[in-house]
C-alpha cells in the first residue's frame, strides 16, 4: 500500500498542472499545420462568425450546479496511472475537484475560485495557495477561472484574454465537414494559434487547440461521445494533450452520472497542522 501511494505521489505531482486543467480537463501542432492545407472557401460571405458563436452559446448546457464522477488516466513521459474522482461546479463561482485514485481514498483536493487556486495534498499534509497569474508566469498560459470552467463544460472562449472575436476567422474544413474558428495573436512575444472546431450541422464544440509556433508547446482538447442532457448535446469524454519543455502529457477524463442543479457541498477546509506553501 505504501509503495502504491509513493508511486502515486510521484506521478500526481502533476496535479499542479491539473490546476491548469486544469489544467485540467485535438490535434497537435503537426495536425494544425496539416489542416491549413485542407481548408477551402471562407464562409464569411455567407455565414457571419458571430452567428456561429451565438448558435454555439444557444446550445450550451444550462445549469446552476454541476456534479459528476469521473474516471480516466494520466500518461506522462511513458508512465501511466488511473485517474478517479469527483468534479463539482457552481457556475461562475467555484470548481471543486477531488482526486481519489485508490480505494476511494481522497488524496488531493483542488479548489478553483475566480481569484485564486488552492490545492490540498493529503499525502504530504500541505496545501498550496496561488492565483491565475502563476499559471501565466510558469507556463505562459493565459487562463482565468471562466476559461478553465469552459474547458470542463464544453464552451467557447477567446484566447488569450483580451482577444476579440473580430480577430478570428471562420473556415469550412472540407475533409471532415467541420467549421473552424481560428486566430493568430502575439503573446509574450510569441505567435499563438487558437483554433476551435465545431460540427457543421449541430454546432457543438468538438475541439479546442492552442499552439506556440516555433516551440514544442501546445494544449489540445478533444471532446467526444456526445449524449443529450436536457436536450443539449454534451460530451462524456474529454482528452487533453499537453506539451511543455519536452514533457508530454495525456489526460483522458470520462464523466459518469452527471447531475445538474442539485444542492452541493463545496466545503474546503485547510487543516491547522498542514504546511502552507505559497506560490507567487
Amino acid at each position: 500500500m505504501k509503495k502504491k501511494i509513493n508511486k502515486m505521489k510521484n506521478h500526481i505531482k502533476y496535479t499542479s498542472l491539473f490546476t491548469f486543467l486544469i489544467l485540467f480537463f485535438s490535434s497537435s501542432c503537426g495536425i494544425l499545420k496539416k489542416n491549413i492545407n485542407n481548408k477551402t472557401s471562407l464562409l464569411s460571405k455567407t455565414i457571419k462568425i458571430q452567428s456561429v458563436i451565438d448558435t454555439l452559446q444557444n446550445n450550451y448546457l444550462d445549469f446552476e450546479t454541476f456534479h459528476s464522477v469521473f474516471s480516466g488516466k494520466l500518461i506522462q513521459n511513458g508512465k501511466s496511472m488511473p485517474l478517479k474522482g469527483i468534479v463539482k461546479i457552481k457556475k461562475d463561482t467555484i470548481i471543486l475537484i477531488s482526486i481519489r485514485p485508490a480505494f476511494g481514498i481522497e488524496l488531493y483536493k483542488i479548489l478553483l475560485e475566480p481569484t485564486n487556486i488552492k490545492i490540498l495534498d493529503k499525502i504530504k499534509q500541505e496545501y498550496i495557495i496561488t492565483d491565475y497569474k502563476y499559471l501565466e508566469k510558469k507556463f505562459q498560459i493565459d487562463l482565468d477561472f471562466k476559461k478553465i470552467q469552459s474547458i470542463f463544460i464544453n464552451r467557447f472562449f477567446v484566447y488569450p484574454i483580451g482577444n476579440k472575436i473580430n480577430n478570428y476567422k471562420l473556415e469550412y474544413l472540407k475533409n471532415d465537414r467541420t467549421l473552424e474558428i481560428s486566430s493568430k495573436t502575439n503573446f509574450y512575444g510569441k505567435i499563438i494559434y487558437h483554433k476551435l472546431k465545431t460540427s457543421q450541422n449541430n454546432f457543438f464544440l468538438i475541439s479546442n487547440n492552442f499552439s506556440q509556433i516555433g516551440y514544442e508547446k501546445y494544449i489540445n482538447i478533444l471532446y467526444s461521445d456526445f449524449n443529450k442532457i436536457k436536450n443539449v448535446k454534451f460530451p462524456k469524454n474529454i482528452e487533453i494533450k499537453l506539451s511543455e519543455n519536452n514533457i508530454k502529457s495525456y489526460i483522458n477524463i470520462s464523466y459518469k452520472n452527471i447531475k445538474l442543479n442539485k444542492t452541493l457541498n463545496f466545503n474546503f477546509s485547510l487543516p491547522n497542522n498542514y504546511k502552507t506553501i505559497k506560490i507567487d
